[in-house]
């Protein structure tokens, strides 16, 4: 596979793109733009923040995996103690400056979040939180929860199965259909009453174990080949699909749907990897939107706070502001935390780095 050694170019792009989504939904923008018709329902379903989110996580499966694989290639074996130190410096910093800001906002004026709901962000478990106790300031973080989940057991599987990766291949080609089936009898009992059932890691999971197939599929081969125009002419049936049944929503089990834009989603990733000098990817890394990538986990937590995971605020509520002052409060304060706040941790990274390369 291309780009063992060096940054994937247009990923950052992806990143650009998918965070975009999350903030045009949790400021009604995309809701704004149905209403006027401007924007057609099916369409603004399929890039809304679900979809972002989504993108996130198939991009996450497939790029660690991705990493895993080269630095098993070279050096015969995965390092787990460096895995998780980098893991760590990337991800816990920030996440928990915002959860305790959240809570010094809680302390100051209120009607923030409740004690149970904190509890649940600060043991990344929020994905499991009852709806009677979710947060809107702090509902961004259950998307962290699953990919910290993800990050405990995949590269352990990884480390123990690489030798003989078979095993790998297939455990995913069963998980993935199993899973979904599950999730589509789960989404039909009372557990959805009180929980954000889609959330749970298992079912989340699905899209991240989408993303580790393919990297998978993509770095051994396995007798099978990407060519540009296969991927190309898949990846855009699926766009149309979706776009199908998410027009008309009685076309599929609402949980299957999720997954076909999931497949979609993953597709277009393998096919970036493989056309590295199209016209496409130059256009994500235009400089502009390969700098939103770059900060684009800046923006995703940062966002939480400002702007909350809804765009509608009580009479009495102090926080978080206006949500014209919470995005110019996030133009801000994402691009300075990411210099002076990441920036300097991210160096820290090279110490365990296998091959030097930024992840």
């Amino acid at each position: 596979m291309k780009n063992a050694n060096s940054t994937i170019r247009g990923f950052d792009g992806i990143r650009a793109l998918a965070i975009m989504a999350v903030i045009l939904s949790h400021t009604n923008v995309l809701g704004a733009l149905v209403d006027r018709g401007y924007l057609a329902e099916g369409i603004a379903r399929s890039i809304n923040g679900s979809a972002g989110v989504q993108a996130f996580f198939v991009l996450s499966g497939f790029l660690i995996t991705h990493l895993l694989v080269h630095e098993q290639d070279r050096n015969g074996e995965v390092s787990l103690r460096s895995f998780y130190i980098r893991r760590a410096l990337r991800i816990m910093p920030i996440y928990f400056l915002v959860v305790t800001a959240t809570l010094v906002m809680e302390v100051m004026f209120g009607q923030v979040a409740s004690p149970q709901s904190f509890a649940h962000a600060y043991t990344y478990t929020y994905n499991f939180v009852p709806k009677e106790e979710y947060s809107t300031n702090l509902g961004h973080t259950w998307s962290l929860a699953v990919e910290e989940h993800f990050y405990l057991v995949w590269p352990f599987i990884f480390a123990a199965a690489a030798a003989t990766w078979r095993p790998l291949l297939l455990g995913l080609l069963v998980f993935v259909p199993v899973a979904a089936m599950l999730h589509v009898f789960a989404s039909q009992t009372a557990a959805t009453d009180q929980f954000f059932v889609y959330r749970w890691s298992f079912f989340a999971g699905i899209n991240i174990a989408l993303g580790c197939l393919g990297a998978l599929l993509a770095n051994r081969e396995v007798g099978l080949c990407w060519p540009s125009a296969l991927t190309g002419l898949g990846g855009f049936a699926l766009g149309v699909a979706f776009w199908f049944i998410e027009a008309f929503p009685g076309a599929s089990q609402p949980p299957l749907t999720s997954y076909v834009r999931a497949v979609g989603f993953l597709i277009l990733i393998v096919w970036i990897t493989r056309n590295q000098n199209s016209a496409f990817v130059r256009l994500l890394e235009l400089p502009p939107i390969r700098y939103v990538g770059v900060i684009s986990y800046g923006l995703y937590m940062y966002q939480g706070f400002y702007l909350s995971t809804s765009p509608w605020r009580g009479p009495d509520q102090v926080w978080p502001p206006d949500r014209w002052l919470g995005l110019i409060l996030l133009a801000v304060t994402a691009p300075l935390s990411y210099h002076f706040i990441e920036r300097p941790i991210l160096r820290l990274k090279r110490r365990w780095e296998w091959h030097g390369r930024r992840t």
